[in-house]
Order: C-alpha cells, then sequence, then structure tokens
C-alpha cells in the first residue's frame, strides 16, 4: 500500500486530483498554492455549479490537527463559495467514524460520507487506474516492486509463482561445480545462456541461480513468452534478475519466426549497460541453441565464449550428490532404497553413460507400478537408464487409453502452451471427424481424459485465470514428436487444433530429420486444401500462417486465385490478424506473386496498423508500401515517425540514464545539458534511415523535457556507479580435496539413513 510519504504537498495534490479526473471522467482544473481559497481543484458540471476539492497531505499530523483545521480554516472559505459539492482527500489513514465527522463538518456542501478520501480510498483508486501511477515519477521510483504487481499484475503474478515453487524445490539442490562456474561467468558478464542435453538440469540451475539473486534483494522477473514482458517490469533503478526459460522453445523455427531473436540480442544491449545492477539468465536445449546459431544472423553475432555456459556431464561426486539429495528427500521406500545401497549398486548409477538429474528424479518419484517386487525395483532403474526413452513409451503405450494419447499428442502439436478450452475443442474436433475406438464404457469426456494426464505427461499452469496445458518437462515433448513422425496422418492433428504457431512443430520435425520433405509437403498440400474448401472452421490467423508456409511452394494460379478470393472475402477477419502474420505474407502475394487483387486490402491494413507495428515491422511495411502507392508510402512513414517521437517523448528519460549519453556531471549547466541532449536524441533519431526527421521532430522530443527531473535521475545514477555501490554474493568454502571420489561417494551414502 502507498503511505505517500516521498510526495510533497502539490505532488500528492497533482496525484489526487489525476486520479479524481479519471474517476469523474472530467478535466479538474488546479489552483496555484496559497491562492486556493478553499479549492485545489474544480470542476463545473452542465447546469454550470462547481464542484470543489480539497486536499490534505497530512499523514504525519493526527486526526484531530486535520479536523481542528478543516473546521477553522476551510469551512468558511467553502461557505463562501457555496459549491455545489465538496470533496476533502486526505493522505491520513481515515476510520468510518473519522470520514463521518469531517463529513459533519461539510454535510450542506457534501452528499455523503464517500466525499470524503482517505489513504485506503486513494490507492484503491490507484488499482483501478493504474495508468496515473507511472505518470508520477516519484510515487512509481519510490515502490516500483508494488506497481509491477497493479500494472502488470499477470507478469507479476507468475514471478511470484515461480519463485514460491523455485523455493520449494530448494530441498532437492545440491550446488554443483556448475553451479559455481556459472556464477562466475554471469556475475562477469551480466547475462548467460545455459544450454545442455534434454535432463542435464540446465532449468534447475538458472532457477537455483536466480533465488540465490534473489537472496541479495534483486528483484526476480520471469519471462514466460517474450521479451514485452521484461519491458514492462524493467525499472531503471532496480536490482533485478531476468530469467527466460526454454527460450528459443521446442524448436527454433518458432523463435526465429516470432523475430525473438532480434528482441533478445536488445534486450542483452540493454542489461549491459544499465548502471543498476542486471542479470539475465536463458536456457536452451544444446541442439536448438546450435541450430538458432545457425540459422539466425541476429544470434550469431553474440560472443558465444562470453554468454554461453555450456551445461557438460556433471562430475561423479556431483552425480553422487544429487542422487544422494533425491534419495533423501523422496517418499521412496526404504526397501526400496536397500537395493540401491546394496553391494554399492548406487555406483552403477552415479557412472553410468546414460545418468542425468532427471531420469534419477523418474527413477526415485516416479516408480514403475507394476513392480512386483523391491528385488525387482534396481533392474528397472538399470533398463531405464539403458533406454531412457522408455520411460514415457512405458507410460504412453501401456498405461493411456487412445482418447489420453490424443490429448498429448493435440498439446505437443500445438507448438506452446495450450489454453484448455482450445485443447477440448481441438479434442472434440478430432474425435468428431475422426472417432477412436473405445473399450467398454470407457467415459471420452475430455475433463475426465485429461485428469488422468496431469502431473504424469502434461502439467497444468494457471495464468489471470486462464488454465494452459504444456508438456510436464521437455523430454515428454521429444518424445512424442518423435511418435508423431511416424503416425500415419498427423494433418488430421493440425486440422483439429487450427493454431498459426502449430506448424513450427512440424517443421521441427523436418529438421530434426524426423520425417522427409516429402512428408512435410504433403501436410501442407492437405491442410491447404482444407484452407481452400474452409467454411469458417478456421480463423484468419490460421489461415495465414499455414497459407503462407504453402506459398514459399509451387502453388498452381486457381487456387492461388481462390485463395485471394477468400482473403478478400473474409477481409475483416484479415484486419484484425497479428501484422507479424499477415505483412510478411502481403510481401509475399503482392510482390513476389504479383496479386495485384489484394490492393486495397494491403491499403485498407496498413492504414490500420501503421502507428501499431513493432519496431522489426517498420521496414517491411514500408518496403510493401513502397510498391502498392505513393500515397500510402508517405501515410504509412508519417504514421511510423509518429510512434518514433511518441516512443522517445515516452521513454527518453530511462534511454539517457540507462546509456552513457549522459554523465552525472552534465547536470551542472542547463544550456550545456541541453545542447547534449539535443545532439544525443538527433544522434539517436538516425538510426532509424527508413523515415526522415527534422529539426522540429527532434525539437517536439526535448520540450517534453523537465530538466529538473533529469538532473535528480542523473544524481541518482551518480549514486549509482560501481565506485559507489558493489554487488557481491556469498562465497562458497570449499573443502580439501584429501579423499578420492570413490571414499566420498561411500562415505556419503553410508550416511543414508531410513525413516
Amino acid at each position: 500500500m502507498y503511505s505517500f510519504q516521498e510526495l510533497h504537498d502539490k505532488e500528492f495534490e497533482f496525484l489526487s486530483l489525476d486520479l479524481l479526473s479519471k474517476k469523474f471522467g472530467r478535466h479538474i482544473t488546479r489552483f496555484k498554492k496559497g491562492k486556493d481559497k478553499g479549492v485545489d481543484g474544480r470542476f463545473f458540471t452542465s447546469d454550470g455549479m462547481e464542484v470543489v476539492f480539497q486536499c490534505k497531505h497530512w499523514n504525519n499530523s493526527t486526526f484531530n490537527q486535520l479536523l481542528k483545521e478543516l473546521e477553522e480554516v476551510e469551512l468558511p472559505k467553502v461557505k463562501k463559495l457555496s459549491p455545489k459539492q465538496y470533496y476533502v482527500v486526505t493522505s491520513q489513514k481515515l476510520t468510518r467514524t473519522q470520514k463521518n465527522a469531517i463529513f459533519s463538518v461539510f454535510k450542506s456542501y457534501m452528499k455523503n460520507a464517500d466525499n470524503v478520501l482517505g489513504l485506503y480510498e486513494l490507492n484503491q483508486l490507484l488499482q483501478d487506474y493504474p495508468d496515473i501511477a507511472r505518470q508520477h515519477y516519484k510515487l512509481w521510483l519510490a515502490a516500483t516492486d508494488v506497481l509491477s504487481h497493479v500494472l502488470y499484475k499477470d507478469i507479476h503474478e507468475r514471478s511470484s509463482e515461480k519463485l514460491i515453487s523455485i523455493k520449494d524445490q530448494l530441498r532437492y539442490y545440491h550446488p554443483t561445480e556448475h553451479h559455481k562456474k556459472a556464477l562466475s561467468q554471469l556475475e562477469k558478464n551480466k547475462v548467460l545462456i545455459i544450454s545442455g542435453e534434454p535432463g542435464s538440469g540446465k532449468t534447475t540451475l538458472a532457477e537455483q541461480l536466480c533465488l540465490e539473486y534473489v537472496a541479495n534483494k534483486f528483484q526476480f522477473c520471469l519471462i514466460q513468452y517474450d521479451l514485452r514482458e521484461a519491458d514492462k517490469l524493467f525499472a531503471a533503478d532496480r536490482e533485478q534478475i531476468f530469467y527466460f526459460d526454454d527460450f528459443l522453445g521446442s524448436n527454433y523455427f518458432d523463435a526465429l519466426e516470432g523475430r525473438h531473436d532480434s528482441a533478445i540480442i536488445e534486450f542483452i544491449k540493454r542489461i549491459e549497460r544499465s548502471t543498476a545492477a542486471k542479470r539475465f539468465i536463458l536456457t536452451s536445449r544444446v541442439n536448438i541453441l546450435n541450430a538458432g546459431y545457425r540459422l539466425s544472423d541476429k544470434l550469431r553475432t553474440l560472443d558465444q565464449e562470453k554468454y554461453h555456459y555450456l551445461m557438460k556431464n556433471h562430475s561423479t561426486v556431483d552425480r553422487a550428490n544429487i542422487l544422494y539429495n533425491i534419495l533423501w528427500h523422496s517418499s521412496l521406500t526404504d526397501l526400496y532404497k536397500q537395493e540401491i545401497l546394496k553391494d554399492k549398486k548406487y555406483k552403477n548409477i552415479v557412472n553410468h553413460k546414460n545418468y542425468s538429474p532427471r531420469i534419477m528424479n523418474h527413477v526415485v518419484n516416479y516408480v514403475d507400478k507394476s513392480l512386483t517386487s523391491e528385488e525387482s525395483y534396481f533392474p528397472w532403474v538399470e533398463q531405464t537408464l539403458n533406454n531412457p526413452e522408455e520411460v514415457w513409451a512405458n507410460l504412453f503405450d501401456t498405461q493411456l487409453n487412445d482418447h489420453e494419447r490424443l490429448l498429448v499428442i493435440l498439446v505437443i502439436a500445438n507448438g506452446h502452451k495450450m489454453h484448455s478450452l482450445n485443447l477440448k475443442q481441438a479434442y472434440e474436433t478430432f474425435i468428431s471427424n475422426y472417432p477412436l475406438p473405445t473399450r467398454g464404457n470407457i467415459n471420452t469426456a475430455f475433463e475426465v481424459q485429461l485428469k488422468v494426464l496431469i502431473n504424469s505427461m502434461l502439467k497444468t499452469d494457471q495464468y489471470t485465470k486462464a488454465t494452459f496445458h504444456s508438456a510436464i518437462n521437455p523430454s515428454v515433448a521429444d518424445f512424442i514428436l518423435k511418435r508423431m513422425a511416424i503416425l500415419p496422418y498427423i494433418e488430421r492433428y493440425y486440422l483439429s487444433i487450427a493454431n498459426a504457431h502449430s506448424f513450427t512443430s512440424l517443421l521441427g520435425l523436418r529438421e530434426r530429420n524426423l520425417i522427409s520433405s516429402d512428408k512435410v509437403e504433403q501436410v501442407v498440400n492437405t491442410i491447404w486444401a482444407a484452407i481452400l474448401k474452409d467454411d469458417g472452421h478456421f480463423d484468419a490467423e490460421f489461415i495465414i500462417a499455414w497459407a503462407d508456409e504453402k506459398l514459399k511452394r509451387k502453388v498452381n494460379q486457381s487456387d492461388l486465385k481462390n485463395y485471394v478470393e477468400k482473403l478478400i472475402d473474409n477481409s475483416d477477419d484479415i484486419l484484425q490478424v497479428d501484422p507479424g502474420y499477415v505483412l510478411p505474407h502481403f510481401k509475399r502475394l503482392y510482390s513476389d506473386l504479383n496479386v495485384f487483387a489484394l490492393k486495397e486490402l494491403i491499403e485498407e491494413y496498413l492504414t490500420r496498423h501503421a502507428e501499431l507495428l513493432e519496431w522489426d515491422l517498420h521496414q517491411t511495411a514500408i518496403e510493401l508500401a513502397t510498391v502498392i502507392d505513393i500515397k500510402i508510402l508517405r501515410q504509412v512513414k508519417e504514421e511510423i515517425k509518429s510512434v518514433i517521437i511518441f516512443y522517445w517523448k515516452q521513454d527518453f528519460r530511462t534511454q539517457l540514464i540507462e546509456t552513457d549519453s549522459l554523465s552525472p556531471s552534465d547536470r551542472h549547466d542547463d544550456t550545456e545539458l541541453l545542447i547534449k541532449i539535443r545532439e544525443t536524441i538527433e544522434d539517436w533519431l538516425q538510426h532509424y534511415d527508413y523515415v526522415s526527421f527534422n529539426a522540429s521532430d527532434t525539437a517536439e522530443i526535448v520540450d517534453t523535457i523537465d530538466l529538473a527531473e533529469l538532473k535528480d535521475l542523473l544524481r541518482m545514477k551518480e549514486l549509482m556507479t560501481p565506485s559507489n555501490r558493489s554487488f557481491q554474493l556469498e562465497k562458497r568454502s570449499g573443502h580439501g580435496n584429501i579423499k578420492t571420489d570413490e571414499q566420498s561417494i561411500e562415505e556419503l551414502f553410508e550416511d543414508l539413513k531410513f525413516t
């Protein structure tokens, strides 16, 4: 809750009146301090009656002092004014009795006690109108965490929930040599991309590194989908740790199609130039990351030696400690634990070539229910280590029915976390079009079938009252993708899902050489034919995403004509689709395939969306407008130009402080400071080489600058420079390496006690 102690009386007054302007939907005129005659703000009703506001920032005074001031000083003024309505706003915490006492003083000019607003009511208004908080610099700066919760509640809740989950897992974690090395590299370079084979422990390592930073007063910021979430939570003055797990997705086509590679590079640069301590941890499977480096020009610009940390095999001692830790905290029966200790069989486990923390967790916490005795436990463990994929094969093939298997495949084929309602629709569409065999009186209802899968092959995430489903871990997705490759009619899954992102999982199958290019061609052609015959089942985004894949191949003119007519007939829907799908698609159709019939639709789309485009689509929009019409080109450029100017008017403070464009010493001379600001802005604007800026554009941005506020920021920057502040994580003390690894492991397991 805000106490407003950071604000002086006029700042409190401005905040209060901004909130009330929002509440009443009216402009409130403000009056200078000392001349208010009982009026800090007012507006007139439609019938000419005056509504007056009086603000009292008396949070360090008693209520009796406030009441006396209102009775003896303000009441005589109000009697002279005789307004239709009078409001008192104070930063004090008011009880119902206290509000009624103030109402009694002004009851001739107040409707009821709701005309009195105290600290609680103001905090409620800030929750109702969170954008107001960001407009008040000191309030925003003093309570970044609170405002992150108010303004971006969905993202903040995800971070909080994830942090709780990470803390819950702490007991199962053993800090390995990888932890120490990765921590050192992260502290040195601020950014760390952890990669490794599936199950190597890269995600666990990343999460526990995050927890260590949180213990050192860093704010934890989870990135769930893309970097726009991080931009919302980025606070120039806060120590923050950003975490983006599996940032390239289950296959890198997803990230590259979504232009995430460019955003990643830009955010890394932002982390590096921030004066406040920032850290950024990303994870990816090593094969996906390597493919990303190969295919993305942007990712190739990264200094891999500087940022990349590869999770290679754990040392034998670390393997033993991980296994011991999992065993200690597990609910595995003592008889089963004895089987691992008997004849020091744990050595076979920690020395196995396929050892991984994930497999250890599985064989300890997800024991095969078909085992008939404790003697059969260790042979099952060895069999699992020898054939890791059988972990999921046994469950998928022998323990699930056809309907449950269908649900798992649909989630993985979707290519993203899948909304529960979308999964239900896809499931019901599939079994309606392609009925599955049922045994006995099986209940095929969606909810019944899904329940079996949660916490076995799928997991559920709750975000702002919406439910999403995904693979319980990446190895499930790997296993299912391999299974999909041998299914005879995989296009049926994509047609049932009808999701624009789903084609990325198909491309992932091809990239891993699990299916041939001919098979991909067959699937794309089948879906293309379904699109041409579609009577409304598919949404516009799905149509464009899959059709664009088809148009990279040979298409006959008749089909192309039919498709274009479909786009035109559904223009209202097309106009609502994300520009990231539409603009490249229009460019392919108009520039590459000479489909000029789309000219009017493209013009309207550009006109509607030019001011809403992401930065990396500006160039595409301009190239498309260039071949459409000179008038449209001018309009698009003007819209984009307006967006850029608006951005810098809003964000120049952060950019000036984060970069080295201005130094703390610049704040001492206003004239020189303004010159330097103008030169810096001109330099920034030159980077947008696809539009032209002039001196008046620069002046428009400069005119919004509050020099006093900027100098306060520069003063803060001086206080936060490395010479004035430092960040050090606790150093761990090591133990002398006197014993051999084998002796250390034996002594470790000798201490394993039983309940």
